[in-house]
Formats: structure tokens, C-alpha cells, sequence
């Protein structure tokens, strides 16, 4: 965990991670709380001091209050009544991006320039800024609760499904739809108000435009354009979305196929993708491009999300698959979902039976591998061909290198599966008859 991570301000690049580490820190909240009373206090002495240079206390105070408290305090009374974490949004009463709107629209009686800057840019920046946050404090509040139901799912032995996505693409359609009402209403002021009052009609339309923007989060994209990278390897921490993996709607073709296809490990390219779905909310298009790799780049990202606890993001791309791979990904995410369930209630050979009729392109190895573990569960008595398995099983843990990148290794297939084999091969050699080797 990081500086950055528990900073309170990331509440504009990372409010989920944020609620996610600090939302029972009250010292931390405590901290954030003295240094923006701080911050206030300083603001408000500056505002004084300009008042009695101006000889204009009550525009001043009027404008600062006015043009930015009172839009700003609508929004977050939103945000709290629909997501909750009232120490989170309260925050951002006094928070340094607040406090310089506030600075300069309080100037602004006496430097035009000063409003235009707040009233125009910055404000409407901030509001954007802040549907866009509440809109994943939502997600985060809705994947917080299905998190907290998983471990009676998989006591039913339901499988796990990817529902990050779903709240997201929700998300994304709302902030697409604020984003156009915006541009749609700039436009009809310059259609209604540019002959008669073409000053104020651009301003507002800027301002609009601005929030659109803001909303959009059209600067991560902007950062997709120009190379960043969607993702990071944040070393033992695994994989972490970065500012534009976090924010952007819309992505080059080029980055999203750099994250499928340039590692060739399938551990590292299912983490990878498995962290960008969560993270990010480019799902809609990681699909589309789904949808375009070969067979053989397909099967690797498939054999990848597998490796992931559950294996439901490969339900999540089904569509994309059907084009590309009509069984295979199928045949991984069973295996995911069935390493998930308690081990009373797995039923690996119902899995493996439909491995045959399966077109394999790159993995011909795992192919026979899991051919021999079908023979090795169906045994009632002992025979070598369980050891086999088992000992193919330890090879393709190892060239996977699932246990290095999966988090919770013992969530993944192989893992699940070499249990089970060794489980039967202690069970039959138990009751082996005395003559056999």
C-alpha cells in the first residue's frame, strides 16, 4: 500500500481503492481534515484581505459562495444520498481544487479574468469530475457487496460471476448520457442565444462543454492516445490499473491489443485483463478486440482468464469468443468455476468429458494432460496412469506459472485439479492389493 494510495485527494484519480484502504481510518480522515481546515482558513484570509484592498466584501463573499459552494453542494448532497461515505464527499467541500474555485471566483469582482478561469474552467471541470467519482464509488459500493456474498455462493456451490462489468457499463452508459445532455444544451444556446447575446451564449456553451468533458474524463483517453500504459506491475501487489486504465471510456486498438497479446506468459495476460475489467471500464471495448485476435492469441487470453479465481470474465467475453473460438474458453471457464466450488460438490469429470470434442490450437500439451486426469478420476482401483496425471499436472502448474501470478493460487483449476488427482491416488493406494508395484 502507498502514499498515494491513502492520500484522501485521490478521491479525484482512484476513489475506490481509496474507500477500499482507508474507510476505517479515522486518523487519516483526521489528518485530511486539519490540513483542508488549514487550507479554508488561509483562503478565507486572502479573500479578506482583497475585500478590504477592493472595498468589496459582500460581492466578493457573493461570488465565491454563489458561483461555486452552491453547485458544488448540490452534487455532493447527490453523491451522498445515492453512494453514501458522507466523510469522503464532505471532503471536497474544502479540498485544494474546491478552495481555488473558491479563491478565484471570490476575486472575481475585481479581475474579470479570475472568474472566467473558475466560473467557466475550473468549476465545471470539478463537477464533471465528480459525477464521473461518484460514479465508481457506486461500482465500488456494489462490488463491496457482492464480495461480502461470495463465500455463501460458493457454499451453494453457485459459480462466481463477473459482475464489475455489468455496474460498470452501467456507469459508463450514465456518464455518457450526462456527458451528451451537456453537449447537446451548449449547442441549443448557441442556436437560441448567439444572435442576441453571443458573449454569454459561448461562455455558457464553454462551460458545458467543459463539464462534458470532465465527465468523459476525456483527458485519460487523451493519455491512451499518447502511449500511457493501461496497466502497471506493481511487483508483489500484482497488476494495477494506472490513471488512464482507471478513467478512460475509449482506447486505441493498438493498447488494448499490447495488453492481450504482448505477454505470451497466460498467468500474466488473465491477471493483467482480469485487473483492467475490475479497474477500468473498457470492457465494451476489450471485447470488441476480443473478437479479433486468431485463434491462437484468443486461446491464450482464454487459458489466462482461466487461471483467474472463478473464470468468469471468460463468460463475461463469450460473444467475442463465439466468433473466434466456439469451445474452447467454454471448457476453461467450466474448469474455473468448478475449482471454485467446495470440494464435496466438484464434479470434475462432467468437466472433462467434454475435452475431446474440443479444437485445441496452442496448448497440446494441456490437451493430453487433461485427456490422462479424465482416465486418472475414472480409476477405482490403483493404477500408474494417476501418477501420470499428477506428474503432467506439477508440469503445466509450473509452465503456466499460475501460482506465481494468481493471488489466491489455490483458486486456480490446475491447483484444484492436482489436489483432487493426489486425493485419488492416496485413496486407491490405500486399498491397493499387496501384489501390485
Amino acid at each position: 500500500m502507498t502514499t498515494q494510495h491513502r492520500s484522501p485527494f485521490s478521491i479525484y484519480s482512484d476513489p475506490a481503492r481509496l474507500l477500499a484502504h482507508t474507510l476505517g481510518d479515522g486518523r487519516l480522515w483526521r489528518r485530511a481534515w486539519l490540513a483542508n481546515a488549514l487550507a479554508t482558513l488561509i483562503v478565507l484570509a486572502m479573500l479578506a484581505a482583497a475585500a478590504l484592498i477592493g472595498g468589496q466584501p459582500v460581492a466578493l463573499i457573493s461570488a465565491a459562495a454563489v458561483s461555486v459552494m452552491v453547485p458544488l453542494m448540490i452534487v455532493v448532497s447527490a453523491a451522498i444520498t445515492t453512494t453514501g461515505h458522507p466523510q469522503l464527499w464532505l471532503l471536497q467541500l474544502c479540498a485544494p481544487p474546491t478552495l481555488l474555485c473558491v479563491l478565484l471566483a471570490g476575486l472575481g469582482p475585481l479581475w474579470p479574468g479570475a472568474w472566467l478561469l473558475s466560473v467557466i474552467l475550473l468549476t465545471p471541470a470539478l463537477l464533471g469530475a465528480l459525477v464521473a467519482c461518484a460514479c465508481a464509488v457506486h461500482v465500488f459500493n456494489q462490488g463491496s457487496r457482492l464480495l461480502r456474498e461470495e463465500p455463501r455462493r460458493r457454499q451453494a456451490g453457485q459459480p462466481s460471476g463477473l459482475a464489475a462489468p455489468h455496474y460498470q457499463n452501467r456507469a459508463r452508459t450514465f456518464r455518457l448520457v450526462v456527458a451528451m445532455l451537456a453537449a447537446g444544451l451548449a449547442g441549443l444556446f448557441q442556436l437560441l442565444f448567439v444572435a442576441t447575446n453571443p458573449r454569454d451564449s459561448i461562455l455558457i456553451g464553454l462551460a458545458l462543454l467543459v463539464f462534458a468533458g470532465a465527465c468523459l474524463r476525456l483527458e485519460a483517453t487523451l493519455l491512451c492516445w499518447l502511449g500511457w500504459p493501461l496497466l502497471m506491475h506493481a511487483g508483489q501487489a500484482g497488476w494495477r490499473a494506472t490513471y488512464a486504465g482507471r478513467w478512460a471510456l475509449f482506447a486505441p486498438v493498438a493498447a488494448l491489443n499490447a495488453l492481450l497479446t504482448a505477454e505470451q506468459r497466460p498467468a500474466r495476460v488473465g491477471a493483467a485483463l482480469h485487473m483492467i475489467l475490475h479497474e477500468g471500464c473498457l470492457a465494451p471495448a476489450i471485447r470488441r478486440v476480443v473478437a479479433r485476435l486468431t485463434p491462437a492469441q484468443a486461446d491464450l487470453v482464454a487459458l489466462g482468464l482461466s487461471l483467474q479465481s472463478g473464470g468468469a470474465a471468460i463468460r463475461y467475453l463469450e460473444p467475442a469468443y463465439a466468433r473466434v473460438l466456439p469451445a474452447l474458453p467454454l471448457l476453461y471457464a467450466r474448469l474455473a468455476e468448478e475449482a471454485t466450488r467446495p470440494a464435496d460438490m466438484q464434479r470434475w469429470l462432467t468437466v472433462l468429458h467434454g475435452h475431446a470434442d474440443v479444437r485445441w490450437h496452442t496448448a497440446p500439451a494441456l490437451a493430453q494432460t487433461l485427456a490422462t486426469v479424465d482416465l486418472a478420476l475414472q480409476c477405482y482401483t490403483y493404477d500408474p496412469v494417476i501418477d501420470r496425471a499428477a506428474e503432467l499436472l506439477r508440469e503445466q502448474i509450473a509452465m503456466l506459472a499460475c501460482a506465481d501470478d494468481v493471488p489466491d493460487a489455490t483458486g486456480a483449476w490446475p491447483e484444484a485439479l492436482l489436489k483432487r488427482v493426489t486425493a485419488q491416488a492416496r485413496l486407491l493406494k490405500l486399498h491397493k492389493p499387496d501384489g501390485m508395484a
